[in-house]
């Protein structure tokens, strides 16, 4: 660029001085040539006098003339050659600008990829996370159902135990003495002993159906069926 500009300096001063040649070969010009036009009046002679300093200014008039235009000439070649190496370098510029865009995009584009990939990656988890939870809690309150099944199906058997004590032993009954059923009395003395002992356990019973029934779903069923069973058993 620096030496581009130096040649258009040197061209545009040679120029200039060849302008100024010419200008100054155009005025001797007209002066010899009106010279040479009074001279004719007078004589043909005087006018052969002036003729070779007439025909040297017209030559010098041409040559600077010539020069000139040659000099605008290359000065023309070597403005477009600057106007060419600013474009290029505009272009390149831009070029080099929108290439560092471009990149900065890719790369904010790779990362957001990247992060909505871990998201959904990590959402996956999370379900199938969820779902091994759900599995485990169905099986826990399958073994729970279980439990509670096992517990009531004991209770209402040592229910029907009790039932068929009830209806077979007087409880706490005395007969007349001399009475014939007096010795079936004693006989059915140690049943009392058994008959505490289921009441106790029946008790018992009920204590744990009812915490089970606290801790598990389903707990308002179970415990007016632990309640409807005491009834019951009020009322035998």
């Amino acid at each position: 660029m620096v030496d581009l500009f130096r040649r258009i300096a040197k061209l545009s001063n040679r120029a200039t001085q060849d302008t100024a040649a010419y200008d100054a070969e155009e005025v001797k010009l007209k002066t010899y040539t009106e010279l040479s036009n009074t001279l004719s009046q007078i004589s043909s002679s005087a006018t052969m006098a002036v003729r070779p300093t007439l025909e040297e200014i017209i030559t010098n008039r041409a040559k600077y003339q010539e020069r000139v235009q040659v000099d605008f000439k290359h000065l023309g070649h070597v403005w477009e050659d600057v106007f060419q190496l600013f474009v290029t370098g505009t272009v390149q510029s831009i070029e080099a600008k929108l290439k560092a865009q471009m990149d900065e995009m890719k790369k904010e584009l790779g990362a957001y990829v990247e992060e909505v990939f871990s998201a959904t990656a990590s959402n996956s988890l999370y379900a199938s996370s969820s779902k091994r939870k759900l599995s485990d809690d169905d099986v826990a309150m399958s073994n729970s159902n279980v439990s509670r099944s096992s517990a009531d199906g004991d209770f209402a058997h040592k229910r029907r135990r009790l039932a068929q004590s009830l209806q077979t032993t007087p409880l706490g009954g005395t007969y007349p003495p001399g009475d014939g059923r007096e010795g079936e009395t004693r006989s059915t003395e140690p049943y009392g002993g058994t008959l505490q002992q289921l009441t106790e356990e029946n008790e018992r019973l009920k204590a744990v159906i009812r915490d089970q029934s606290a801790m598990l779903p389903g707990s308002n069923y179970s415990a007016s069926w632990a309640s409807s069973a005491e009834m019951e058993d009020d009322s035998t």
